[in-house]
């Protein structure tokens, strides 16, 4: 929690070399990334040295890549796999971040109201004959209960027939609904409408504290506001400059949300590492209220929501 009345992370329970760590979910990472205290309880060692960078404004942070032996997930387990361990304390929510890039051969379903995460077979190509085995990473009773009685309680594949090498985005026809993204590597970029006046395109970051902008896109649309109380931090320390906006509404695929005050920050050193013009991230703040499905293969997001679905104690 942010406070007593706002969600500020949503984490998973991630099991490495059988030691319990709380994971941030966080589209805005890739893989597995965690604290020298939960490496040191599972016995990772570093191999080779890495550097990890995000938001803020004094670059990148030292960081080192471990192989760990087993990671467990609810009913999945993924072994000999390598994850970045952060060498400073940077980690205010759990012991680290989880990308949801992690479960990218499966249809990945966060439903924030009800505190869950889904996994489902993608629809098989037209080249495939059988999809991926469905598993699911909620332990409750009655969907384990479904899960074993089908027989996809592993997190293994069976793919009969699939061919190999680069394929075109194929939309299956239960899909022709869902939005088109665009994916660079684990990040997810999305077209956004602000003031029905400019397009821009902003990154989905279940792992951002809240929508974010630029300010550089922010002021062809409304004011900005310096704030000098704001304190902002992100994987590269503190954010030097913030400023809050006047009203503003953001529309993206089936979504509009009217908003006022929203934090802006310089994104240039996120749009030079990825190569496009970044103009702010769609946050923890606008997306703990949706259904988010994702598809990675095939770079489509179905946004769901419903305000009598409210947080399941």
């Amino acid at each position: 929690m942010h406070d007593g009345a706002h969600i500020s992370a949503f984490g998973l329970d991630v099991k490495l070399n059988g030691q319990t760590g709380r994971l941030q979910i966080d589209t805005g990472a890739g893989g597995l990334t965690v604290s020298p205290a939960f490496a040191k309880r599972a016995g990772l060692e570093s191999f080779s040295q890495t550097s990890i960078g995000g938001i803020g404004s004094e670059g990148e942070q030292s960081a080192y890549t471990a192989v760990v032996d087993s990671i467990r997930i609810g009913s999945l387990e993924f072994h000999n796999c390598s994850v970045d361990v952060v060498k400073s304390k940077v980690f205010t929510n759990g012991d680290g971040l989880i990308g949801m890039n992690v479960f990218s051969g499966m249809l990945v379903t966060l439903d924030h109201p009800m505190r869950k995460v889904v996994l489902r077979p993608l629809p098989p190509r037209p080249d495939e004959t059988t999809a991926a085995k469905a598993t699911t990473l909620d332990t409750s009773e009655e969907e384990n209960a479904a899960a074993e009685g089908s027989g996809n309680t592993s997190a293994g594949t069976d793919k009969a027939t699939v061919n190999s090498g680069p394929h075109d985005r194929y939309i299956a026809s239960e899909m022709k609904d869902w939005s088109k993204v665009y994916r660079l590597g684990h990040n997810l970029m999305i077209q956004a409408s602000l003031n029905r006046s400019v397009t821009k395109l902003f990154i989905l970051d279940t792992g951002a504290f809240s929508t974010t902008i630029s300010p550089a896109a922010a002021s062809e649309v409304t004011k900005l506001h310096r704030d000098y109380d704001a304190k902002i931090q992100g994987l590269s320390g503190k954010v030097e400059k913030v400023y809050t906006t006047g009203d503003l509404v953001f529309q993206f695929a089936n979504m509009r949300q009217p908003t006022t005050g929203v934090f802006a920050f310089d994104t240039s050193s996120i749009s030079k590492h990825l190569g496009l013009e970044i103009s702010g991230f769609i946050g923890i703040t606008t997306l703990d209220k949706l259904r988010v499905t994702i598809d990675y293969r095939d770079a489509l997001v179905h946004f769901e929501y419903d305000p009598n679905r409210g947080y399941r104690n």
